[in-house]
């Protein structure tokens, strides 16, 4: 949990490298850790590190199906890849997710 702060934190002072060994450090200690994993891969997409951003979004979501943020996270990294339409469809899984709320 530690770790996750940090990376945020470092995230939140654009030291995305920094952020992202302090989120490898929470995902070592706790690997099904889906918001380590969103953040990180935030991160990612931060870099444009879009290979790297999908991966960790993915299992995310795999974990946690429902996870809004993470779809809209993987969104921009599918956009960023080149993929428009996946794009869509993770920004209509989002509002189908928070029309529920």
């Amino acid at each position: 949990m530690e770790h996750n702060l940090r990376g945020r934190d470092l995230t939140n002072r654009h030291m995305y490298k920094e952020a992202i060994e302090e989120f490898n450090a929470a995902l070592q200690e706790s690997p099904d850790f889906t918001q380590a994993l969103n953040a990180r891969g935030f991160a990612y997409v931060l870099t444009r590190a879009w290979a790297n951003a999908l991966k960790d979004l993915d299992e995310a979501l795999r974990l946690d199906p429902n996870y809004a943020n993470a779809y809209m996270n993987r969104a921009v990294a599918r956009k960023g890849a080149g993929d428009a339409a996946a794009a869509e469809a993770d920004q209509a899984k989002v509002r189908e997710l928070t029309a529920k709320k």
